[in-house]
């Protein structure tokens, strides 16, 4: 496998659903055509903010089709590959592959958590890079998950020629400047936590896949320009309004808060409920408040 650079925004785009809980494919062409010109360098389908674990296997590869259609050309579309055993895995990343992915986003398998030790998860990605026939990029969601990959692993698995790199969610910067500092220079980092982004940045990280950037993309793109430009003080600005933002917002909140943007949220799919109406005020006015939205006045 040749070296892919993955750097810049990858929003983790939700999956919209109708009243009835349908997924909504129109509204979902609809939100990406209006991200096409929102500066991302692609998107992350299909993620925990895809609510992939609700959807069945035909409506995740609908979802991949469509998106990979409505995604502008020059822009990448990484796919969320989550499985528990190593043959879906595998099966589920060709089907992505042929449906246009670039690149899998893979969690450690979780449900057996006691037998996961870092000799089983590295033998795990190991034989997963070794088949997939697109980059694999590791996913470190502990918050989710219940496993955190250790540093030892991911160090050994950036060895793997077709493993580029790691969205590391878990906002552990010590972790980070570890994972930075003794991975080769090809070894894409991003930063999958929106209280990590600036700290992330400043340490070297190649880019970010952060929830909150398809809500405020405005300052999300501008945080990212002002480290790579030396403005630190603002990009510290910035993050200071960002992050309780993102930390307000589960998947139900970022929906509702799409549609304070001018995009379709809908609802959640059960067991997620949607926000109350009363909440949905509590959004918009802390969307007002931080002045990272320009259609918004506080």
């Amino acid at each position: 496998m040749p070296d892919m650079t993955v750097r810049g925004l990858f929003p983790p785009i939700p999956t919209p659903f109708d009243q009835h809980e349908g997924v909504e494919l129109y509204q979902l062409q609809a939100n990406i055509t209006r991200w096409n010109q929102c500066g991302f360098a692609g998107y992350v389908v299909l993620g925990s903010n895809g609510e992939f674990v609700h959807l069945t296997e035909r409506e995740r590869l609908h979802v991949l089709e469509v998106a990979r259609d409505a995604i502008a050309p020059d822009l990448m579309m990484i796919a969320g590959c989550t499985c528990q055993s190593l043959a879906e895995t595998l099966i589920y990343i060709k089907q992505a592959a042929r449906l246009g992915a670039q690149v899998a986003l893979v969690n450690p398998p979780f449900y057996f958590k006691n037998a996961m030790t870092p000799p089983r998860i590295e033998s795990f990605f190991t034989r997963v890079a070794d088949e997939s026939p697109i980059p694999i990029l590791l996913y470190n969601v502990p918050q989710f998950s219940g496993l955190t990959l250790s540093l030892h692993s991911v160090v050994h698995l950036a060895e793997h020629p077709n493993i580029i790199g790691i969205k590391d969610s878990s906002g552990d910067i010590a972790a980070l400047e570890h994972i930075l500092r003794v991975t080769p220079p090809t070894f894409n980092v991003l930063i999958g936590s929106a209280y990590a982004f600036y700290p992330g940045l400043a340490l070297g990280a190649h880019g970010a896949v952060l929830a909150v950037s398809f809500i405020a993309w405005e300052a999300c793109r501008q945080l990212l320009e002002a480290v790579q430009t030396n403005q630190h003080a603002k990009a510290r600005d910035i993050q200071l309004r960002l992050a309780p933002l993102a930390a307000a917002l589960d998947i139900p909140g970022l929906k509702a808060a799409l549609e304070l943007r001018g995009l379709y949220g809908g609802p959640p799919r059960s067991p997620l409920a949607p926000v109350t109406p009363e909440q949905r005020n509590e959004i918009r006015q802390m969307l007002a408040d931080s002045g990272l939205i320009p259609d918004l006045e506080p």
